[in-house]
């Protein structure tokens, strides 16, 4: 008896499962007809979606992004030290300093004045007009227009007249300032990045406007390559000169032991005494010594020019941008198939909620009327 009743509960529980499958096939089934017959408000929803994507990337200025990437020239570092302990030999120091470029302080020089002055105040041919790079960035950034909402009468319509910092008035120092501000810490058009276990730096740009960002990167690899290439030579040139003045020092008292002797030959016409020959002697020894350092300096000077001369660039040029720029930005086709798949996701939701709020609401009528 007790194996019939276990039975008869297995049975019931088998039942149980297959009418609560059925009810989910049967709810599933009604929500398909529901959604079927509302296709036309789906479709509302789908071409809303699209139109809203579509619309809204096309109201989006479009960025134009490119980069330069360039190597860190160690070969240079350890020529210039050379080139350094040569000079030292003769005491006038000028020992180049080793170790490459730091990059920490390439960042951070990127992000001074010095470097922004030169970059922005330097012309560039952008939207048919060439002007100072700093003119086309008040332009890009539209600052006249955000002046004139501002209700600042005396920045709405400014451009910069010179390049002259020393000269700038106090309404083109604060101008300056606003866009070094916004070259270097307000969402900076262009960032530094390094790859230490290849040694290569990359400077990344982007901005609304294709050929603002082009000019920006090249001008901004160019002014850091100038600045730490000027670096790296001023020791050397500067000790250059000093050897040559060494050397001109030299240059003129051999001239003075020549004349000497000359002197001392022409008065005594060949009937040389002994005091005359003991003086001459020393004057002697006196001009091949000096000469002999003379020539060893100009032969060093020249050793030292062709060195420098001939020396490697600090900076390798990797990749440097060309044109058309990449544009970033999603097509139409992209953005309305994103539109569709949001806008028919939303209207089905939409939809199921209502019918999930009326039949509720219909359970609820049903119930009360039963009930009375």
């Amino acid at each position: 008896m007790m194996d019939n009743y276990q039975s008869s509960e297995a049975e019931d529980a088998n039942i149980r499962r297959e009418v609560s499958l059925r009810e989910i096939i049967l709810v599933i089934r009604s929500y398909v007809i529901y959604l079927w017959r509302k296709v036309f408000w789906l479709l509302l929803f789908v071409l809303i979606g699209v139109a809203y994507f579509v619309v809204k990337a096309n109201l989006t200025p479009a960025v134009y992004a490119t980069q330069t990437s360039f190597m860190v020239n160690e070969s240079d570092a350890g020529a210039m030290a050379g080139m350094g302990n040569l000079l030292s030999q003769f005491g006038f120091g000028g020992g180049a300093k080793q170790g490459g470029v730091n990059f920490a302080q390439l960042v951070e020089l990127s992000n001074s004045r010095l470097i922004a002055q030169r970059v922005l105040f330097d012309s560039a041919f952008v939207n048919g007009r060439d002007d100072l790079l700093a003119n086309h960035m008040i332009d890009v950034y539209e600052y006249h227009e955000y002046y004139r909402e501002a209700g600042s009468t005396l920045l709405q319509d400014f451009y910069f007249t010179h390049d002259s910092i020393a000269g700038f008035s106090e309404l083109e120092n604060r101008m300056f300032l606003q866009l070094h501000y916004r070259l270097t810490q307000d969402d900076p058009p262009f960032q530094i990045t390094y790859n230490g276990e290849i040694g290569i730096v990359t400077i990344q740009a982007s901005s609304v406007n294709e050929m603002f960002t082009y000019h920006l990167v090249n001008k901004l690899y160019e002014v850091i390559e100038d600045f730490y290439t000027a670096k790296s030579n001023t020791p050397q040139a500067r000790s250059i000169k000093v050897l040559q003045a060494r050397a001109d020092s030299l240059g003129q008292e051999l001239r003075q032991r020549e004349y000497q002797l000359s002197s001392m030959e022409d008065r005594t016409l060949g009937l040389i005494g002994s005091q005359a020959r003991v003086r001459m002697s020393r004057i002697q020894r006196e001009a091949s010594l000096i000469s002999g350092i003379y020539t060893e300096v100009l032969k060093n000077i020249e050793t030292t020019r062709f060195m420098l001369n001939n020396a490697q660039p600090v900076f390798v040029v990797v990749d440097r941008p060309i044109l058309p720029l990449f544009k970033t930005g999603s097509s139409n086709l992209l953005n309305g198939i994103v539109g569709a798949i949001f806008g028919g996701f939303f209207g089905v939701l939409l939809l199921v909620l209502i019918k999930i709020y009326r039949d509720v609401v219909h359970s609820d009528a049903v119930d009360r009327i039963v009930i009375q």
